[in-house]
């Protein structure tokens, strides 16, 4: 985070950041672009993943789609050219991954009183909603579903499996770029069905790209791994990595 800029009270949001030198932020801001690129070299990652969990708040005028969703184009489109531009011979294409909420694929419907789809905004609480950006699909090579961000029911993760991935977000991203990701104890934001993440690893390798967790630092650390050797049998990991670096 580099500054701010303060809406005015008739809704306007002035061009100037506040607090710092212009200038001086803009220069910090393409810096940033720049080693983005830099780091991923000089390390050897395999690519980067983008989490990117803005919505419908006040800062996108309580509409991601069309006040956000073009920035995110933007950026997404500089990586991807960025990663491509040090791409090394004896590799594969490096990785440029999306994190997405696992509403966005729910139809807008304004008039429902309880639930108004991928548009919804709560006041005072910016939350996980927006509506997903299609122009994405093609500029990543998978979008992570974040399921450890869902805070309702069991009933939700059933129909997350049985009609979000399937029909809904599968009609504007292909399956192989699709990915489950799953949580797992402390990592999830409200407790999940139990074995939740032994269907996850299963469909995320049967149906999908794969599975992912959230996270497998704190299933190392605070849960003897219980997660990880589940979804492993479950999902037969290690088979879809699609590369690994080479230790120097």
């Amino acid at each position: 985070m580099w500054s701010f800029v303060e809406p005015g009270e008739d809704g306007t949001v002035p061009s100037e950041f506040q607090y710092w030198s212009q200038e001086h932020i803009k220069d910090c801001i393409l810096q940033l672009r720049m080693y983005e690129i830099c780091i991923h070299d000089v390390f050897g990652f395999d690519g980067i993943d983008i989490d990117d969990e803005t919505g419908n708040m006040k800062g996108t005028h309580q509409d991601w789609l069309t006040h956000h969703g073009p920035v995110v184009v933007n950026y997404l489109q500089a990586l991807r050219d960025g990663l491509d531009a040090i791409q090394r011979p004896d590799e594969p294409r490096y990785l440029l991954t999306w994190d997405e909420f696992p509403h966005s694929w729910d139809p807008p419907d304004p008039t429902n009183e309880l639930y108004t789809g991928c548009i919804s905004f709560h006041k005072d609480y910016d939350g996980w909603h927006r509506c997903y950006e299609p122009r994405i699909s093609a500029l990543v090579d998978m979008v992570n579903v974040m399921f450890y961000n869902m805070d309702s029911g069991d009933w939700v993760y059933e129909l997350v499996l049985k009609e979000t991935l399937p029909v809904k977000a599968a009609a504007v991203i292909p399956k192989n770029k699709i990915v489950v990701g799953a949580c797992s104890g402390q990592g999830c934001v409200s407790e999940q069905p139990i074995g939740q993440e032994v269907y996850n690893a299963g469909n995320g390798s049967a149906f999908y790209r794969g599975t992912m967790l959230w996270s497998a630092t704190i299933d190392i650390l605070l849960e003897n791994s219980s997660s990880i050797s589940r979804m492993g049998r479950a999902g037969n990991y290690g088979v879809k990595m699609p590369f690994r670096g080479k230790f120097t």
